[in-house]
Protein backbone atom coordinates (compact mmCIF):
# COMPACT_ATOMS: atom_id res chain seq x y z
CA UNK A 1 0.00 0.00 0.00
CA UNK A 2 1.44 3.36 -1.01
CA UNK A 3 1.21 6.68 0.82
CA UNK A 4 1.38 10.36 -0.04
CA UNK A 5 4.90 11.80 -0.08
CA UNK A 6 4.00 14.99 1.78
CA UNK A 7 7.45 15.00 3.47
CA UNK A 8 9.50 14.88 0.25
CA UNK A 9 10.65 18.29 -1.07
CA UNK A 10 9.98 17.03 -4.61
CA UNK A 11 6.30 16.69 -3.65
CA UNK A 12 5.93 20.02 -1.85
CA UNK A 13 6.12 22.43 -4.80
CA UNK A 14 3.66 23.75 -7.34
CA UNK A 15 3.98 22.04 -10.71
CA UNK A 16 5.93 19.14 -9.26
CA UNK A 17 5.26 15.59 -8.09
CA UNK A 18 2.05 14.67 -6.33
CA UNK A 19 0.70 18.22 -5.92
CA UNK A 20 0.78 18.51 -9.71
CA UNK A 21 -1.01 15.17 -10.05
CA UNK A 22 -3.77 16.18 -7.63
CA UNK A 23 -4.18 19.56 -9.33
CA UNK A 24 -4.36 17.70 -12.64
CA UNK A 25 -7.14 15.45 -11.33
CA UNK A 26 -8.96 18.57 -10.16
CA UNK A 27 -8.63 20.07 -13.64
CA UNK A 28 -9.91 16.84 -15.22
CA UNK A 29 -13.02 16.88 -13.03
CA UNK A 30 -13.62 20.54 -13.93
CA UNK A 31 -13.32 19.70 -17.63
CA UNK A 32 -15.84 16.87 -17.49
CA UNK A 33 -18.37 17.98 -14.88
CA UNK A 34 -20.24 21.13 -13.92
CA UNK A 35 -18.08 22.54 -11.13
CA UNK A 36 -18.22 25.94 -9.44
CA UNK A 37 -14.56 27.11 -9.52
CA UNK A 38 -15.26 29.32 -6.49
CA UNK A 39 -16.07 26.22 -4.41
CA UNK A 40 -13.39 23.57 -4.81
CA UNK A 41 -11.93 22.09 -1.62
CA UNK A 42 -9.35 19.54 -0.54
CA UNK A 43 -9.34 17.46 2.64
CA UNK A 44 -7.67 14.35 3.97
CA UNK A 45 -6.83 12.14 6.92
CA UNK A 46 -3.38 11.35 8.33
CA UNK A 47 -0.90 11.38 5.40
CA UNK A 48 -3.78 12.57 3.23
CA UNK A 49 -4.29 15.44 5.66
CA UNK A 50 -0.62 16.37 5.44
CA UNK A 51 -1.00 16.37 1.65
CA UNK A 52 -4.14 18.52 1.93
CA UNK A 53 -1.98 21.07 3.78
CA UNK A 54 0.57 20.87 0.95
CA UNK A 55 -2.20 21.47 -1.61
CA UNK A 56 -3.42 24.53 0.29
CA UNK A 57 0.11 25.90 0.05
CA UNK A 58 0.92 24.96 -3.53
CA UNK A 59 -2.45 25.65 -5.19
CA UNK A 60 -4.28 28.33 -3.16
CA UNK A 61 -5.77 29.58 -6.43
CA UNK A 62 -7.60 26.28 -6.95
CA UNK A 63 -8.85 25.37 -3.48
CA UNK A 64 -11.08 27.72 -1.51
CA UNK A 65 -10.43 26.04 1.84
CA UNK A 66 -8.77 22.91 3.24
CA UNK A 67 -9.60 20.26 5.84
CA UNK A 68 -6.86 18.53 7.85
CA UNK A 69 -7.85 15.45 9.85
CA UNK A 70 -5.10 14.16 12.17
CA UNK A 71 -2.45 15.72 9.97
CA UNK A 72 0.87 17.55 10.02
CA UNK A 73 1.98 21.08 9.17
CA UNK A 74 3.66 22.00 5.90
CA UNK A 75 7.31 20.94 6.07
CA UNK A 76 6.86 18.33 8.80
CA UNK A 77 6.46 18.19 12.56
CA UNK A 78 10.13 18.85 13.35
CA UNK A 79 9.94 22.45 12.12
CA UNK A 80 9.14 25.34 14.38
CA UNK A 81 5.59 26.32 13.33
CA UNK A 82 6.59 29.92 12.66
CA UNK A 83 9.35 28.70 10.33
CA UNK A 84 6.88 26.29 8.72
CA UNK A 85 4.46 29.16 8.21
CA UNK A 86 7.15 31.25 6.56
CA UNK A 87 8.14 28.34 4.31
CA UNK A 88 4.51 27.83 3.33
CA UNK A 89 4.12 31.51 2.46
CA UNK A 90 7.28 31.39 0.32
CA UNK A 91 5.99 28.28 -1.48
CA UNK A 92 2.68 30.02 -2.23
CA UNK A 93 4.56 32.62 -4.24
CA UNK A 94 2.43 35.10 -6.16
CA UNK A 95 -0.69 33.03 -5.41
CA UNK A 96 -0.47 33.65 -1.66
CA UNK A 97 -3.63 34.47 0.28
CA UNK A 98 -5.10 33.63 3.70
CA UNK A 99 -6.34 30.03 3.54
CA UNK A 100 -9.44 29.00 5.56
CA UNK A 101 -8.49 25.81 7.39
CA UNK A 102 -10.34 23.27 9.51
CA UNK A 103 -8.17 21.11 11.78
CA UNK A 104 -9.51 17.94 13.46
CA UNK A 105 -7.51 15.85 15.93
CA UNK A 106 -7.76 13.24 18.68
CA UNK A 107 -6.13 13.96 22.02
CA UNK A 108 -5.01 10.32 22.42
CA UNK A 109 -3.48 10.03 18.95
CA UNK A 110 -0.31 7.94 19.26
CA UNK A 111 0.43 7.96 15.52
CA UNK A 112 0.29 11.72 14.95
CA UNK A 113 0.49 13.29 18.43
CA UNK A 114 -1.95 16.07 19.18
CA UNK A 115 0.90 18.59 19.45
CA UNK A 116 0.85 18.56 15.65
CA UNK A 117 -2.61 20.16 15.66
CA UNK A 118 -1.31 23.04 17.78
CA UNK A 119 1.56 23.47 15.34
CA UNK A 120 -0.89 23.47 12.44
CA UNK A 121 -2.85 26.32 14.01
CA UNK A 122 0.32 28.37 14.48
CA UNK A 123 1.69 27.50 11.04
CA UNK A 124 -1.45 28.62 9.24
CA UNK A 125 -1.80 31.76 11.35
CA UNK A 126 1.76 32.69 10.39
CA UNK A 127 1.15 31.93 6.72
CA UNK A 128 -2.11 33.89 6.76
CA UNK A 129 -0.51 36.82 8.59
CA UNK A 130 2.15 37.02 5.90
CA UNK A 131 -0.31 36.48 3.06
CA UNK A 132 -2.57 39.41 3.90
CA UNK A 133 0.11 42.13 3.79
CA UNK A 134 3.55 40.52 3.43
CA UNK A 135 4.57 40.96 7.08
CA UNK A 136 4.34 39.11 10.38
CA UNK A 137 2.70 41.95 12.26
CA UNK A 138 -0.28 40.50 14.08
CA UNK A 139 -2.72 41.47 11.33
CA UNK A 140 -4.15 37.97 11.86
CA UNK A 141 -4.82 37.71 15.62
CA UNK A 142 -3.08 34.79 17.33
CA UNK A 143 -5.69 34.31 20.04
CA UNK A 144 -8.96 32.46 19.53
CA UNK A 145 -12.24 34.36 19.53
CA UNK A 146 -14.25 31.50 21.02
CA UNK A 147 -13.93 27.96 22.36
CA UNK A 148 -17.03 25.83 22.72
CA UNK A 149 -17.25 22.60 24.72
CA UNK A 150 -19.77 20.09 23.41
CA UNK A 151 -20.64 16.39 23.45
CA UNK A 152 -21.34 14.13 20.50
CA UNK A 153 -24.38 11.88 20.23
CA UNK A 154 -21.96 9.00 20.84
CA UNK A 155 -20.92 10.46 24.20
CA UNK A 156 -17.54 11.94 23.26
CA UNK A 157 -16.73 15.37 24.65
CA UNK A 158 -14.96 17.77 22.31
CA UNK A 159 -14.05 21.42 21.86
CA UNK A 160 -14.26 23.73 18.86
CA UNK A 161 -11.85 26.67 18.88
CA UNK A 162 -12.40 29.42 16.32
CA UNK A 163 -9.88 31.95 15.04
CA UNK A 164 -10.59 34.99 12.87
CA UNK A 165 -8.68 37.21 10.48
CA UNK A 166 -8.11 40.90 11.09
CA UNK A 167 -11.54 41.73 9.67
CA UNK A 168 -13.53 39.52 12.02
CA UNK A 169 -14.05 36.74 9.47
CA UNK A 170 -13.58 33.11 10.51
CA UNK A 171 -10.27 31.73 9.26
CA UNK A 172 -9.41 28.60 11.30
CA UNK A 173 -11.47 26.04 13.19
CA UNK A 174 -9.75 23.56 15.49
CA UNK A 175 -11.78 20.55 16.66
CA UNK A 176 -10.19 18.58 19.51
CA UNK A 177 -11.65 15.25 20.66
CA UNK A 178 -9.63 14.57 23.86
CA UNK A 179 -10.39 10.84 24.18
CA UNK A 180 -10.02 9.92 20.50
CA UNK A 181 -6.99 8.20 18.99
CA UNK A 182 -5.79 8.26 15.38
CA UNK A 183 -9.17 8.13 13.68
CA UNK A 184 -11.70 9.84 11.46
CA UNK A 185 -14.24 11.14 13.95
CA UNK A 186 -17.82 9.98 13.50
CA UNK A 187 -16.85 7.46 10.87
CA UNK A 188 -18.16 3.95 10.32
CA UNK A 189 -17.30 1.20 12.81
CA UNK A 190 -16.86 -1.08 9.78
CA UNK A 191 -13.43 0.30 8.97
CA UNK A 192 -10.07 0.93 10.63
CA UNK A 193 -8.98 4.37 11.79
CA UNK A 194 -12.54 5.43 12.51
CA UNK A 195 -14.27 6.45 15.75
CA UNK A 196 -18.06 6.39 15.36
CA UNK A 197 -18.55 7.82 18.87
CA UNK A 198 -16.92 11.13 17.99
CA UNK A 199 -18.51 14.23 16.43
CA UNK A 200 -19.15 13.91 12.71
CA UNK A 201 -15.96 15.12 11.04
CA UNK A 202 -17.45 14.85 7.57
CA UNK A 203 -20.37 17.12 8.47
CA UNK A 204 -18.02 19.56 10.21
CA UNK A 205 -15.85 19.87 7.13
CA UNK A 206 -18.82 20.17 4.79
CA UNK A 207 -20.29 22.93 6.96
CA UNK A 208 -16.97 24.77 7.12
CA UNK A 209 -16.46 24.52 3.37
CA UNK A 210 -20.00 25.73 2.73
CA UNK A 211 -19.11 28.93 4.59
CA UNK A 212 -15.89 29.56 2.63
CA UNK A 213 -15.84 30.20 -1.08
CA UNK A 214 -12.98 31.91 -2.89
CA UNK A 215 -12.61 35.48 -1.64
CA UNK A 216 -14.33 38.26 -3.61
CA UNK A 217 -12.22 39.58 -6.45
CA UNK A 218 -10.11 36.43 -6.72
CA UNK A 219 -9.60 34.65 -10.03
CA UNK A 220 -9.57 30.91 -9.32
CA UNK A 221 -7.96 28.64 -11.87
CA UNK A 222 -10.60 27.43 -14.30
CA UNK A 223 -10.13 24.38 -16.49
CA UNK A 224 -11.58 24.66 -19.98
CA UNK A 225 -14.42 22.14 -20.45
CA UNK A 226 -13.81 19.51 -23.09
CA UNK A 227 -16.41 18.74 -25.76
CA UNK A 228 -18.29 15.46 -25.70
CA UNK A 229 -20.08 13.40 -23.10
CA UNK A 230 -19.28 13.23 -19.40
CA UNK A 231 -16.89 10.39 -18.65
CA UNK A 232 -16.01 8.65 -15.37
CA UNK A 233 -12.72 9.55 -13.73
CA UNK A 234 -10.06 7.12 -14.97
CA UNK A 235 -9.00 4.73 -12.20
CA UNK A 236 -5.35 4.98 -13.21
CA UNK A 237 -5.37 8.65 -12.15
CA UNK A 238 -6.21 7.67 -8.60
CA UNK A 239 -3.06 5.64 -8.11
CA UNK A 240 -4.55 3.67 -5.22
CA UNK A 241 -4.31 6.64 -2.88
Amino acid sequence: MSCWNWFDPNHMKRGSGEPSIIAGITDWVQQHYSVDPQRIYVAGFSAGAAMAAVMGVTYPDRYAAIGIGSGIQYGGSSLDPTQAGQAAYKAMGTYSRPMPTLIFHGGQDQTVPVSNADKLVKQWQTTDDLSDDGSINGSVPAGPVKTLGQQSTGGQSYTITRYEDGHGQELVQYWLVPDMGHAWSGGCSCTAYSDPAGPDETVAMYSFFSSHSMPPGSSPAVATPLPGSVMPLPTDLLGGR
